[in-house]
């Protein structure tokens, strides 16, 4: 036997033992590579999906936003139950001045009536 030839044999043995090792590392890299390649994939597709699904939502919820600050602005200037209140007071205030003030052009009307009667009368004697 030769010392040189199991030599060569002994590195060829190692070489293809780290060629085998090299190469099963190398395949279980470009497995999990493929894997997280689909995943990734996958996880663009439901992202594009949820995107076109939730578009015309969000453009929706815009107009939303822009309507509730409307809303907003015009609740705050309306009266409160206080400024009904007090209105209210007032209006039943004018109603009774109203009634009175009624009551009061009734008694009006009747002395006006009273002296153009008196007057008609007193006319018929001058005429006479």
């Amino acid at each position: 036997m030769d010392l040189t030839r199991i030599d060569f044999q002994f590195w060829l043995l190692a070489f293809q033992a780290c060629h085998l090792i090299i190469t099963g590392v190398l395949g279980v890299i470009v497995w999990l590579s493929g894997r997280q390649r689909v995943t990734m994939a996958r996880i663009t597709e439901l992202e594009e999906k949820i995107d076109a699904r939730m578009g015309g939502h969000v453009s929706r919820m815009d107009g939303h936003g822009t309507r509730l600050t409307c809303l907003e602005s015009d609740v705050r200037h309306m009266p409160t139950q206080t400024d009904l209140a007090n209105l209210s007071t007032q209006i039943s205030r004018t109603n009774g001045l109203i009634s009175e003030l009624g009551g009061r052009l009734t008694g009006i009307n009747r002395a006006v009536d009273l002296i153009n009667e008196f007057l008609i009368k007193r006319g018929d004697k001058t005429d006479s």
